[in-house]
């Protein structure tokens, strides 16, 4: 990656041990937003390094943001990266989880970032969709995981920074 980029490029290449998931596959750390990605091909990590071309298109290399830690809340926010694109990327960002009996509700507040764009907030509904048999580790055995889907998401209104701007 580091020979793709080329030395003037303003993206530190750093090479590491394994850090987790599979040992052979390419992963990394975007720091120092912490957001991981994996199973790295030349091309998305020089887009990545770049914000270049459209997240959505890579979005299965997206594993989730070491800043959330929630399982709901990682799913609402790689639905927003989806579709938000890279202006998603650089905000400060809160999360604020709910969990009921059959889902859980999410909200996220933005802050502004580097693009200057206001504040916002999110909200969304999660809950269980299905489960899926899935190899754990490199020989096995298989285990369950259970998938998820966002049953609502919406933008309820103004983040209370951009209400406050809004008035002064």
């Amino acid at each position: 990656m580091r020979e793709r980029l080329g030395a003037e490029h303003p993206v530190r290449v750093w090479r590491i041990s394994s850090f987790g998931g599979h040992r052979f596959a390419p992963v990394a750390i975007d720091l120092p937003e912490g957001r991981f990605w994996g199973r790295l091909t030349p091309d998305v990590a020089v887009q990545l390094a770049d914000h270049s071309g459209d997240p959505a298109e890579i979005i299965h290399h997206y594993r989730g943001w070491s800043l959330l830690d929630t399982t709901a809340a990682q799913i609402v926010e790689h639905q927003l990266l989806t579709e938000q694109g890279w202006s998603w990327i650089g905000r400060p960002t809160h999360a604020t989880v709910h969990e009921h009996d059959d889902r859980d509700t999410v909200r996220i507040d933005d802050g502004t970032g580097p693009d200057d764009l206001p504040p916002s907030a999110w909200e969304a509904s999660v809950e269980a969709a299905t489960t899926d048999e899935v190899l754990v580790g490199c020989v096995g055995p298989f285990g369950a995981i259970q998938r998820y889907r966002i049953t609502d998401l919406t933008r309820p209104e103004q983040a209370p920074a951009a209400r406050q701007k809004a008035r002064a």
